[in-house]
């Protein structure tokens, strides 16, 4: 299997939720995988940030003499397995060839890619985007994997053979995190700098809550971010010590707007937190109503209902303790990679038939 992805291994988290994390059942159920990136690790190190227009212009280039490469050795591999995009701009050529060459390919996407969005750092290039190509992709593909149930009821209107493939916790790496009663309790967020916008609907409530508790605040992978009147601890995100990062929070955030932008996600942060026994709070918008049933979570909406969630789980141990337990078993049961491999492995093999 050929597997086109953005973005080189261990660098992104969707990319791990989706594929990465099942690498190791596709060596044991014995297929080969080779991945083609198309971006470089260099490249990553600029590319969603703004400026250095030259230089993502010759990382464009180079992907596109990768993904060149790709089609002309298309042939000699059982299935190719697409993740989100086989390029960022423009039509999609790739899926089209590979379509008419009839190289079956699944199509794996965990975002509403289909709308006119782009990141903020690259909003000179909005107008090479091409979200309708979305729509053709899914027409190509032997199955597509949607990350939730409204991205699969879009992708229906293309394509009958879709699956509602969510977003998985590896629970052999996010395990339950051992408490220190000796620190402050610190409540905490992980994201990216494409992302941070969204923390910001908490500020006032996030303020508030400092200056009523002791309570550190902790950011996770958006070194930028700020907050007048709060201290606030930034760390970067590292895949190698995310969990550890992450096992230092002790109420996770996901707060997300209700639009059809959020509720296309597909909950990774909670799965995170709950996947690690930490309590979460998340607005009610998508996969989040699905992931916090049977009170695996607290929802909250407006203002206040953030302020009484959040002050809920400052105050009271016990409750802290319950939603961390309800949490990490509503992962293991619906949301972990060992819940979902063999049903990962077993749609391979279909789509690969397709050819």
């Amino acid at each position: 299997m050929l597997v086109i992805a953005p973005y080189p291994l261990h660098t992104a988290p969707g990319q791990r939720f989706r594929f990465e994390q099942y690498l190791l059942a596709c060596a044991s159920a014995d297929i080969e995988v080779t991945v083609s990136p198309l971006l470089s690790t260099r490249d990553m190190e600029f590319f969603h940030r703004s400026g250095h227009v030259p230089a993502k212009l010759r990382a464009l280039f180079l992907g596109a003499a990768k993904r060149t490469r790709d089609l002309a050795r298309a042939r000699h591999f059982d299935l190719i397995y697409i993740y989100r995009e086989a390029f960022f701009v423009g039509p999609g050529i790739v899926e089209t060839m590979l379509h008419t060459m009839h190289v079956p390919y699944i199509f794996d996407f965990d975002d509403a890619i289909y709308l006119p969005t782009t990141s903020t750092g690259n909003a000179q290039f909005a107008w090479f985007k091409d979200p309708g190509k979305v729509a053709g992709i899914v027409r190509g593909a032997s199955i597509v994997l949607a990350g939730n149930q409204h991205l699969a009821n879009w992708a229906k209107q293309h394509n009958s053979a879709v699956e509602v493939f969510p977003t998985t916790i590896n629970t052999e790496v996010y395990r339950v995190r051992k408490e220190d009663p000796t620190r402050p309790l610190c409540v905490g967020w992980t994201g990216s700098p494409t992302t941070v916008s969204y923390l910001h609907f908490l500020d006032k409530t996030l303020i508030n809550l400092q200056d009523r508790h002791k309570i550190k605040l902790r950011v996770i992978g958006a070194p930028d971010y700020k907050l007048n009147g709060a201290e606030v601890e930034l760390t970067p995100w590292k895949e190698s010590t995310e969990p550890a990062d992450l096992a230092a929070v002790d109420i996770g955030l996901m707060p997300l707007p209700d639009d059809e932008w959020s509720r296309g996600k597909c909950g990774g942060k909670a799965l995170q937190y709950m996947g690690l026994g930490i309590p979460a709070v998340l607005s009610p918008v998508g996969v989040n109503v699905e992931i916090a049933h049977d009170n695996a979570a607290l929802l909250a909406s407006s203002e206040q209902e953030w302020m009484q969630a959040l002050e809920l789980l400052i105050t009271n141990e016990s409750q802290r303790r319950e939603y961390g337990q309800r949490g990490r078993k509503r992962v293991e049961e619906q949301f972990s990679v060992s819940a979902h491999a063999e049903r990962f492995i077993e749609l391979l093999h279909i789509a690969s038939s397709d050819g």
